[in-house]
């Protein structure tokens, strides 16, 4: 190839489509170039070509049909690459349309087997919270028909049962608070002593009275045996708090009249006689702490629901179907995160498949194209070489002093046929172009009973767990 010709061609034109025009022969520059003027007298001159020559390729016209052809040969190569080009990416849009019709297709059965896998996976925690639902249940009812109970469980609130621990709290630090006045004068460290005592009798009278509360319950136990039990717990409570209560006082007494030996002699008056106190403070002292254990008694009694263990056993079965339901909602969140990706697989595919068709069918379009600007611009070539032969012979002829050739009558052949080799591959592609249709337009039709096919399972399974 010249390398003149060659450089023009590479310098001018990229293979990429669309990102450089196509040169073109200008007859003029190519006439100078060619000296078509000068080797036209030159040789006619001499009588060059000689009249009785039959071949044009034996003289300075196969000159020129040589370059012409470096030229249609390159031309052909860019062309040449431009399709190829164009032929890649419609096969690479034409795969990408097959895979996702094949992808598609294959959904439902995915998010079939994938469900099944999800459910055999979690078959044993399912298995477990269900079992123990059903024994916690069946506990249950036993218990409310041998209990012959008919209503539901008092079951407080966190917020509930942390105010009657705190109302506990209040009442010993009230009656502490409130019997370290008393105490305080007769004890020789004064107000601290006075607390500490205090505090201990308070202590020992409130939690004693809640926890004999709490046993108390079985007051309404339908156990005869319980509800006696139940019984003597409520009347040892009062008989102990009142206890507890008298002997405040008569320890408040015996500090008046003897600090150092206050307990002892405290003693010996509550036995003797326990109900005989000294002044209106005792026994003002001595009701305050009834009072306050009689109010933890109560709030023992009320604790949780009035039937001992009605709330233990509707916690642990609430507890059991938190657990259940907690499993089977996070269950029903897995297969429907599955679903609304096989959903939105669908939907990406098709889409994905539908894009690749418009790109195969703008790639078809610029193959179209790149054919005809490729015959056009061959005719241009064809007509332009015709151009300078044509040129050639008839200055040679103005100069001779013989006859031209005869060949100077005939047509001039064209040179350009050869290479506009237009291949098969553009049936093949509009072929393509056919099946890429038909694949999307199925696709788009069968979307929704896919969908269907996604969701129904989906309902299946879910039904399943129930």
């Amino acid at each position: 190839m010249n390398q003149d010709t060659k450089e023009r061609v590479l310098s001018t034109v990229n293979v990429h489509v669309g990102l450089a025009p196509i040169p073109h022969l200008d007859l003029t520059s190519e006439a100078e170039k060619l000296q078509i003027k000068e080797k036209a007298t030159e040789e006619g001159c001499k009588n060059i070509p000689l009249s009785d020559s039959t071949n044009p390729l034996n003289d300075y016209e196969a000159t020129i049909t040589h370059h012409v052809s470096e030229y249609c040969l390159s031309l052909q190569s860019i062309f040449e690459n431009r399709i190829h080009h164009l032929k890649t990416s419609i096969d690479e849009d034409d795969t990408d349309i097959v895979a996702c019709e094949k992808s598609v297709r294959l959904i439902p059965e995915e998010f079939v087997q994938n469900a099944r896998h999800l459910l055999s996976d979690r078959a044993p925690e399912m298995q477990r919270v269900t079992e123990r639902r059903s024994s916690r249940r069946q506990e249950y009812k036993e218990f409310c028909q041998e209990n012959r109970l008919k209503r539901v469980a008092k079951v407080p609130e966190t917020i509930n049962s942390i105010l009657q621990i705190l109302s506990l709290i209040v009442i010993v630090i009230v009656d502490t608070f409130a019997n370290s006045t008393f105490f305080a004068s007769g004890l020789e460290n004064g107000l601290i002593g006075g607390i500490i005592i205090a505090f201990l009798a308070a202590t020992s009278n409130a939690f004693y009275c809640f926890f004999l509360g709490l046993a108390s319950k079985n007051i309404f136990h339908v156990n005869p045996t319980k509800r006696v039990l139940g019984l003597l717990a409520l009347i040892s409570a009062i008989l102990g708090s009142a206890c507890i209560a008298v002997s405040v006082g008569h320890y408040r007494d015996a500090l008046q009249i003897s600090p150092d030996n206050a307990a002892v002699l405290a003693l010996q008056n509550l036995s003797n006689s326990p109900l005989d106190l000294v002044d209106i403070q005792s026994y003002f002292l001595a009701f305050l702490t009834l009072a306050f254990g009689t109010t933890s008694l109560i709030d023992g009694i009320f604790w949780k629901d009035l039937y001992p263990g009605f709330t233990e056993i509707t916690n642990q079965k609430e507890q059991a179907e938190e657990e259940y339901g907690a499993v089977l909602s996070e269950l029903r969140q897995e297969l429907g995160d599955m679903k609304e990706s096989a959903l939105n697989e669908v939907d990406e595919k098709i889409t994905r498949a539908a894009n690749a068709l418009n790109s195969m069918k703008s790639s078809l379009l610029d193959e179209n194209q790149e054919v005809n600007r490729w015959y056009a611009e061959m005719k241009q070539v064809d007509s332009i070489h015709r151009a300078l032969i044509t040129q050639f012979r008839t200055i040679n002829q103005e100069v001779r002093d013989t006859p031209p050739p005869i060949y100077y009558q005939e047509p001039i052949e064209s040179i350009t046929d050869k290479y506009t080799t237009i291949p098969d591959r553009l049936t093949v592609d509009k072929h393509l172009k056919f099946k890429g249709e038909t694949l999307v337009e199925a696709l788009k039709r069968d979307q929704n009973s896919i969908k269907h096919r996604i969701m129904n399972v989906y309902t299946d399974r879910i039904m399943e767990l129930q």
